[in-house]
């Protein structure tokens, strides 16, 4: 074989394997998009299977500005805090930590500085 055929043998392997390495970069783009996609279609489904409902004000009793759902607070309780731990919410408001807490097997230790959500507090808690 010539250095001439040599040459363009070895040019036609060298566009073969680059040929090669473009399709399969491709492929790999094309896979990735289809499990984006699909990542992004599972995700709005769980979002669509479990709301958090919204506090409701036959649940508190206040027009205190910023209730958190129960369900909410439960989920950020056992995420936080070890089983059977004590849980501080300095900022009490209308008592929906303490709530989660309760319901979760939790102590809570609950400080709010507005003395009048005292009894809407424990109300809540009591239930």
């Amino acid at each position: 074989m010539s250095t001439h055929a040599n040459s363009l043998a070895a040019l036609r392997a060298r566009v073969e394997r680059l040929e090669l390495q473009n399709r399969l970069e491709r492929e790999k783009s094309t896979l990735l998009t289809v499990e984006l996609d699909e990542t992004k279609e599972e995700l709005a489904e769980l979002k669509a299977e479990q709301p958090k409902p919204k506090a409701q004000k036959a649940d508190h009793q206040s027009d205190h500005p910023s209730v958190k759902p129960v369900l909410l607070m439960e989920d950020v309780c056992t995420l936080v805090c070890p089983g059977g731990g004590r849980i501080l919410d300095p900022f009490a408001g209308t008592g929906s930590t303490g709530v989660a807490a309760r319901n979760k097997n939790f102590d809570c230790v609950l400080i709010e500085q507005d003395a009048t959500m005292r009894p809407v507090i424990e109300d809540r808690v009591r239930r």
